[in-house]
């Protein structure tokens, strides 16, 4: 997600269109059955099958003003136990810690303080930055921020065989230049490649460089200077 999606400017601003809230995620219990407000005996069934994770419905963004491109299409996190990054499995945990009825969802930011109000990008942004120096060498904070998440899903989309237009989709991308910026090729990109040319045959020609058919027929008769080929 984009830190505008789940945080306020300010304070004073609050909820906004652009944020999401309870009512932009549901529960998918197997492939036929959808829940927007689950019990706790729901949340305590999930389990990592086909068909079980959270569904996440895109709001309006940067990328997408008017949500004419990705707004209509949801985003499906599968529920996984033991991956150490799993959304579905942290969001089904704030439902079950937090629950929010089903009639107060639409109000309430899907990440939120103690008074049910949606951080400021300050608070975020600070959130973050105590984060990384948790676990990333004091020489190296600054390399990281909260759109460096993105750009790893990119670069571990597009190392796993992600077709270019899949990776836009996952990501809500319109253009290609943003593959360009954020789709980074590594070392193992260059030895792959480089390796499999060093032993690559092929047999590609320039139109210039063909054998035109008079030169053909030449080379198949005794030249003569006087003779024309017809």
């Amino acid at each position: 997600v984009r830190r505008d999606e789940i945080a306020a400017r300010t304070a004073k601003e609050g909820l906004t269109t652009k944020q999401y809230t309870r009512a932009s995620i549901s529960f998918c219990m197997g492939r036929d059955k959808i829940v927007v407000a689950p019990t706790r005996q729901q949340l305590a069934e999930y389990k990592e099958a086909p068909g079980w994770g959270v569904l996440l419905k895109p709001t309006v963004s940067k990328a997408d003003p008017k949500g004419a491109f990705w707004c209509d299409k949801p985003i499906y996190f599968p529920y996984r136990d033991h991956e150490p990054i799993c959304a579905a499995r942290e969001l089904v945990e704030q439902e079950q810690q937090f629950p929010v009825l089903e009639t107060k969802r639409s109000a309430t930011p899907l990440f939120c303080n103690d008074n049910s109000k949606p951080f400021t990008k300050g608070q975020v942004d600070r959130a973050f930055r105590d984060m990384i120096k948790l676990v990333v060498p004091k020489g190296k904070w600054s390399h990281f921020t909260f759109h460096s998440y993105r750009i790893y899903l990119a670069c571990s989309l597009d190392a796993a065989g992600c077709p270019p237009q899949k990776i836009k989709r996952l990501l809500r991308w319109i253009s290609d230049e943003a593959l360009h910026t954020y789709c980074r090729d590594g070392n193992e990109m260059f030895e792959k490649w480089l390796d499999k040319a060093a032993t690559a045959d092929f047999d590609a020609i320039q139109v210039a460089n063909m054998e035109s058919p008079a030169e053909a027929v030449l080379d198949m008769v005794d030249y003569d200077s006087d003779a024309t080929v017809e």
